[in-house]
């Protein structure tokens, strides 16, 4: 911008130079055709008007070239503006680009962080059977680095329902949450033989129950929901489940059956209503 600046300088008064060379000339050329016939005041005269034209005519030429050099560099100022805007523009872009990677990155760190610390629930050696109710018996295990606080169980069922002579469907209801509280930082919590008496989400007809999973809701030490979904030995009796507790293989399945959104969003409601009227 600066050289082409002193390059158009110099231009002009190059041009100017000429200009002026060029009006001397003329004006010249008039005294020699017109004012060295005459003597006198009238020649005198007549070789004033002659550089006072010449003058008037340079005078013009260089207004003229003023404004010329004013509206050109008004246009550059102008495309000047418009390329600082475009950087600076690119440069708040760039600005904005690397502070929003600079929050990701903490948000990163920081769910790392949580991650590393929060509790994960989970269950060892679980099962149910009919008894009085569904009958319950495990111990639920926090293997995380901070409590799992206000924790609460349930149990989805999957069973066959008879619908009519020879034809089932196959659906899910649940026990009533029951609360268990805290669970300790890589400890656990034996819940002994618990009877689950109430239910929802079942309807009419005979339940021939063949699928049990274990639900479990609560939080973590930062307030974040934390949740576990997973089958756990079903068993006709307690006398079936007593013959086969000594077997963990046999009370817990590796099979999953049943719905773990649906059962963990019923089981949240309910949770939800429950803490609302303590």
């Amino acid at each position: 911008m600066i050289g082409w600046y002193e390059g158009f300088k110099q231009g002009q008064e190059s041009h100017q130079g000429t200009s002026a060379e060029a009006y001397k000339q003329q004006a010249d050329a008039q005294i020699n055709a017109a004012c060295l016939a005459l003597s006198g005041v009238p020649q005198y005269e007549c070789i004033a008007q002659a550089i006072s034209a010449e003058r008037e005519q340079q005078r013009a030429e260089q207004d003229l070239d003023a404004q010329q050099q004013m509206a050109e560099w008004a246009r550059w100022m102008l495309i000047a503006t418009v390329i600082m805007a475009a950087v600076t523009g690119f440069g708040v872009v760039f600005v904005w680009q690397t502070l929003k990677a600079t929050q990701d990155m903490a948000k990163e760190t920081s769910r790392i962080g949580e991650a590393q610390v929060r509790a994960y629930l989970g269950r060892e050696s679980c099962a149910a059977w009919e008894g009085t109710g569904v009958e319950f018996c495990g111990t639920i295990t926090n293997c995380g680095n901070s409590p799992a606080i206000n924790v609460y169980m349930m149990l989805e069922l999957t069973y066959f329902r008879s619908i009519g002579e020879n034809t089932f469907e196959i659906r899910e209801f649940y026990t009533i949450p029951q609360s268990i509280g805290t669970v300790p930082a890589h400890g656990q919590f034996g819940t002994g033989r618990v009877a689950f008496l109430g239910f929802f989400g079942g309807g009419g007809g005979t339940y021939d129950v063949r699928f049990a999973n274990l639900c479990l809701l609560g939080q973590d030490a930062f307030g974040h929901e934390i949740s576990f979904f997973g089958p756990i030995g079903y068993f006709q009796s307690f006398d079936e489940y007593d013959k086969k507790k000594i077997h963990p293989g046999n009370i817990t399945p590796g099979d999953m059956h049943g719905n773990r959104r649906k059962s963990l969003s019923s089981m949240r409601e309910w949770v939800a209503k429950a803490e609302k009227h303590k």
